[in-house]
């Protein structure tokens, strides 16, 4: 969890080190992010494929039965 405490006395280099925090932790979670749009986008095209291989497997089967 992250922890920012502002204090009316803390001086320059403070403040830096702070940013500096923020920004670490700002860049791990846009890296969690960016791995959970690309494995999301994985998942999303892995039922894309299998709902195409349905439909294919449903034609096919009708086809069949038609020619029955």
């Amino acid at each position: 969890m992250l922890r920012f405490h502002v204090f009316g006395d803390q001086d320059e280099s403070s403040y830096d080190l702070n940013a500096y925090q923020l920004t670490e932790e700002l860049t791990k979670l846009d890296e969690k992010l960016k791995f959970y749009e690309s494995l999301l986008e994985s998942k999303n095209l892995e039922i894309k494929k299998i709902n195409d291989e349905k439909k294919a497997s449903l034609v096919a089967q009708f086809t069949i039965e038609a020619t029955l």
